[in-house]
């Protein structure tokens, strides 16, 4: 049976994504160690833009490896801040870190906690 590395508090939610909050109050945002393993090869992310406005639960994008394509669900609602261009430049970053060097965005979310609180299948470890 595979492992797969799950960090303590990062909320997980049912589209294979996780978010965290930053000090800084940026909601960061990324792919699962389940799924980057399950995509396998990571070859391409189609982002949206900085200042990009969704609502919980849109798809604010795609990854597509060398075997499939997957939609990136956003788990609250949100601005894009940030994209990580290390990212988009390198996908396969994804596969060798999803936490750390791998995120894939940030969004301004001024209403993170309830947004958490009613989204079935989102958990977090504390």
């Amino acid at each position: 049976m595979e492992e797969y590395d799950i960090k303590k508090g990062y909320y997980y939610s049912k589209g294979d994504t996780w978010v965290h909050k930053e000090v800084d109050g940026a909601i960061r945002f990324g792919i699962s160690d389940y799924a980057q393993k399950k995509l396998k090869s990571i070859i391409y992310l189609n982002l949206p833009e900085v200042g990009d406005s969704f609502q919980q639960d849109d798809s604010l994008g795609e990854v597509e490896s060398k075997k499939s394509l997957s939609e990136l669900i956003c788990p609250v609602s949100g601005t894009v801040k940030t994209i990580h261009q290390e990212a988009v430049d390198e996908p396969g970053v994804l596969n060798r870190d999803p936490f750390g060097e791998g995120w894939i965005l940030t969004l301004n979310c001024d209403c993170y906690q309830e947004d958490i609180k009613k989204t079935d299948g989102c958990s977090c470890l504390l």
